[in-house]
């Protein structure tokens, strides 16, 4: 395997982005969310195992570590993202959410986080402490969730947007998204057992009810509510086009999956787990957008810088199934 391929393109799909975009902000966020939301599930997956001390999860662990490097790709992003975040003049109403969200607490932020995530990455290999590790990973995550959708608003002069379960939805969406990735790469790079085959997808299959419950909920409390500065999430994400995307995700993250994985003989199944797997990962991609760029376009907007990035995993996913 080159392994120059996969940075050069990523470098070149950046620059791309940034000189070719008609808003680059919007293709980085969602650049950012899914990169660095699918190295940070990795990690937490690694954490989990260890809690439980589960034997079958040993041999996923090689595939989880590449998808940890993911992490490192999110440096470049951040740079140019904060570079664009210091040329806006957004007021904030509340005077905590200024102080939290000016350019030098913002970059702060980062770099404590990214320095924390660097040390785990660095110290995967320690098997003490993971519970410790996995709840300070997942707190990062959080915020990590709510500044992408400040950023977002800011970005846009728009009121800030909140959810109190926000962070939680962008944990389980980016665990269960990094799950169907980490089927594929292990089935493609080593041949799965049998047990193996069926711990992984009942893991999927209950991650994925988790993941309706949870942004079901979500929708719930807010419609419930009746709060205009909470509905408009939804209001948004429900018209205009974009509600096309979300009946495609409820049925490629949720229908299709919990139809085909449901029966135990299903979980056995290597070509059912393919397809399970397959549009589940997609429709992680999907969601990603579905969030990120309603802020920026009223309109349902495809970009193709998004196909851009879809080639580059694509890209990826072939050059790591080499991987022996």
């Amino acid at each position: 395997m080159n392994k120059y391929l996969i940075p050069i393109v990523y470098i070149l799909l950046l620059v791309l982005i940034y000189i070719a975009s008609n808003n680059e902000v919007s293709a980085l966020l969602f650049l950012f969310s899914v990169i660095l939301l699918l190295g940070l599930s990795a990690l937490s997956f690694i954490y989990l195992q260890r809690i439980f001390n589960a034997k079958w999860s040993v041999r996923f662990e090689n595939t989880a570590k590449i998808f940890t490097n993911l992490i490192y790709y999110s440096a470049p992003v951040v740079i140019i993202l904060f570079y664009l975040l210091s040329e806006q003049n957004y007021l904030f109403d509340n005077e905590l959410l200024s102080y939290l969200y000016n350019d030098y607490s913002i970059l702060f932020r980062y770099m404590l986080f990214f320095a924390i995530w660097v040390f785990l990455v660095r110290r995967i290999n320690n098997h003490n402490e993971s519970g410790i590790k996995l709840t300070i990973l997942l707190f990062t995550i959080s915020v990590l969730a709510y500044d992408m959708l400040i950023f977002a608003n800011v970005f846009n002069n728009k009121d800030i947007w909140f959810s109190a379960v926000f962070g939680i939805y962008f944990i389980i969406s980016g665990f269960s998204g990094f799950l169907a990735l980490l089927y594929i790469l292990s089935q493609l790079n080593i041949e799965l057992k049998k047990l193996e085959r069926i711990k992984l997808a009942k893991m999927l299959f209950s991650v994925n009810i988790l993941w309706a419950y949870v942004a079901f909920t979500q929708y719930l409390i807010i419609s419930y509510g009746n709060l205009p500065k909470e509905l408009i999430f939804y209001e948004i994400r429900l018209s205009n086009g974009w509600e096309l995307l979300i009946i495609l995700i409820a049925f490629l993250h949720f229908i299709l999956p919990f139809l085909l994985l449901i029966g135990k003989k299903a979980k056995e199944n290597i070509l059912v787990l393919y397809i399970a797997s397959a549009t589940i990962a997609i429709s992680f991609f999907i969601e990603m957008y579905w969030i990120i760029y309603p802020f920026f376009y009223k309109d349902l907007h495809i970009g193709w810088e998004v196909l851009l990035l879809l080639l580059m995993f694509g890209i990826a996913v072939k050059e790591l199934s080499h991987k022996r």
